[in-house]
C-alpha cells in the first residue's frame, strides 16, 4: 500500500527544528509556530511517495541559522516515510512577527509578560 507524505506531517517534522532566538527569548518555538515556513509543495509520484518542495525565511537577513534551519529540514523531511526527495530552499522573504502561529504568539507574549 502506498503512502503520500500530509502537509501536516511535514510541518509537525518542521516544527522540531527550534528556533534558537525564541529559545533565548524562553518560549522555544519551531519553524512552523514561528512562520517561517513560506510554502510547501507535495508532488506524487507513482510509487506512492512525493517529491517535497519547501521554501523556509529566516527572521533577519543576516540570521547565522539560515544554513542549519536548511541542513536540517532536508534531514527531517528525507528521514519521512513517503517522501521520494526533498528540496529545501532559503527565500529572502521579510518575516514579521504577524507571521508567527497564533497560539505561539500568545504564549511568547504571556512569557514576555511573565519575565517583566
Amino acid at each position: 500500500m502506498s503512502i503520500i507524505i500530509k502537509e501536516t506531517a511535514i510541518r509537525a517534522a518542521l516544527n522540531t527544528i527550534l528556533d534558537p532566538c525564541s529559545e533565548v527569548a524562553g518560549a522555544p518555538a519551531g519553524l512552523d509556530d514561528m512562520g517561517l515556513i513560506e510554502a510547501i509543495k507535495i508532488q506524487p509520484r507513482e510509487s506512492g511517495k512525493a517529491d517535497v518542495k519547501v521554501d523556509l525565511c529566516v527572521t533577519h537577513p543576516t540570521c547565522i541559522m539560515a544554513g542549519m534551519f536548511v541542513h536540517s529540514a532536508q534531514e527531517k523531511l528525507q528521514a519521512l516515510e513517503g517522501v521520494e526527495s526533498c528540496d529545501v530552499q532559503l527565500k529572502s522573504t521579510v518575516w514579521t512577527p504577524q507571521r508567527m502561529r497564533p497560539t505561539y504568539a500568545k504564549q511568547l507574549e504571556r512569557t514576555r509578560q511573565a519575565q517583566s
